[in-house]
């Protein structure tokens, strides 16, 4: 019995499932929609594209081209992407639809009573086509497009709004940036000017002349360098978003890399956007773009005071020329005849070991604890004084204004061992 009423319910079912199966049928009859598949073409054969036009998101896009070029309509000086351009032209010449439906009646059915997306081009001669597509098909494998000119309506297989969904930026070119042939000088703002001394091989403040942290400098000097684009915003900023993004005169922070006393590169930075970039642009251009913040923050944190040299002395036993000194009651001297012997050896690396703590403002010296007058081989002269501050530390002039705080026990331990030098 059981069986039985399963058996009819199946049967059932089944004439529902062929019910409807007719009843689509029947509409498909009255309807008088053929469907052929295939491939189709929808751009006339070996015809250029010499024009394009269509709206995203309420922008409308005009490009003509031109003696072999892409210009957009209006604005001549408008960078364009020439690549980009020619991948759409492209998508347009290249497009077929995989299936033709022709005596459809009611193009509404199609979503192209009011499509999702038009775009029109025309080719050399002027005749203008445009592609109007609807909704996808109920299976999403492609969607309806409707040709001007053509009764039938066809199936394509990508989306032309996704291939035209582009800003304006994504179809500009950005602008190059400056090379720098050597780099021998950073400004960043009114922080930091630091300059390459060539002859002591060392960086320093362009202001002070006090030695900087050759390699934290070199560092930045090759982050700057290496500064890249890494999306344009806009091609033509207003003043109200140049000011929003903080790249106004007024606002934006400067780095310039100079060779020698030629500034070859400038660029501007200004406010970080929602996703931790950074805006920039070039000066007297408003083509705005974005670095990543990371690279453009390690120049716009750096400062004396991130940058000064903490090791006093880089010298070693090896280019020692000669080392000169003082202390109350006593001095000593060591020529590069020493520098072999154990001894100076262990002198020079006690001297190189010593390393500042702090940098502070140059107050008035105390009593002078250790004196040392340094030469290399080549004959440049080195002069350290260090003087008594506090219980832990000595102060070691470094500028007129600054000085460096460094352990006063390493410097007693270094006395220490120049006495027993006799």
């Amino acid at each position: 019995m059981r069986r039985g009423k399963k058996m009819i319910v199946l049967l059932g079912l089944l004439c529902v499932l062929l019910g409807g199966y007719v009843w689509l049928g029947g509409q498909e009859q009255e309807d008088g929609v053929s469907e052929q598949e295939g491939v189709f073409p929808l751009w006339q054969e070996d015809a250029d594209v010499a024009s394009l036009s269509w709206t995203q998101d309420g922008e409308t896009f005009t490009f003509i081209k031109g003696e072999n070029v892409w210009q957009r309509q209006g604005d001549a000086d408008f960078p364009v992407n020439q690549t980009a351009l020619a991948n759409l032209a492209d998508t347009i010449a290249g497009l077929s639809a995989t299936t033709e439906l022709t005596d459809v009646s009611q193009p509404a059915d199609y979503g192209l009573d009011e499509p999702a997306f038009s775009v029109s081009a025309a080719d050399a001669d002027g005749q203008t086509v445009t592609f109007d597509m609807g909704d996808a098909t109920p299976f999403e494998d492609g969607y309806y497009v409707r040709v001007t000119g053509r009764d039938a309506v066809y199936v394509i297989e990508e989306s032309l709004a996704d291939a035209f969904d582009k800003s304006l930026a994504q179809l500009a070119t950005m602008e190059e940036m400056p090379a720098v042939s050597q780099a021998t000088r950073l400004t960043v703002g009114d922080t930091l000017d630091v300059t390459y001394d060539e002859e002591m091989d060392a960086w320093r403040d362009t202001a002070t002349g006090e030695a900087l942290d050759g390699d934290a400098v070199k560092s930045l000097v090759s982050v700057a360098t290496d500064l890249a684009w890494s999306e344009l915003i806009t091609t033509d900023a207003t003043d109200e978003e140049l000011a929003e993004w903080k790249l106004d005169d007024a606002q934006a922070v400067a780095v310039t890399l100079y060779s020698g006393d030629v500034a070859e590169r400038t660029v501007l930075l200004g406010d970080k956007n929602a996703e931790t970039d950074r805006y920039a642009r070039l000066p007297d251009s408003r083509m705005v773009y974005t670095f990543y913040a990371d690279d453009a923050d390690d120049l716009l944190e750096a400062s004396i005071d991130t940058l000064w040299q903490k090791q006093p002395v880089t010298m070693t036993a090896e280019e020692l020329g000669e080392a000169a000194f003082t202390w109350e009651g006593g001095q000593a001297v060591l020529t590069a005849a020493d520098s072999e012997s154990t001894t100076a050896q262990s002198v020079m690396e006690q001297l190189g070991a010593i390393e500042g703590t702090a940098r502070v403002a140059l107050e008035e010296p105390g009593e002078t604890v250790l004196t040392v007058q340094l030469t290399d081989g080549e004959g440049a002269a080195q002069t350290l004084s260090f003087h008594a501050y506090d219980v832990d530390s000595y102060l070691l002039p470094i500028t007129d204004a600054h000085g460096m705080l460094v352990p006063a026990q390493d410097v007693d331990k270094l006395i220490r061992m120049l006495k027993q030098l006799g």
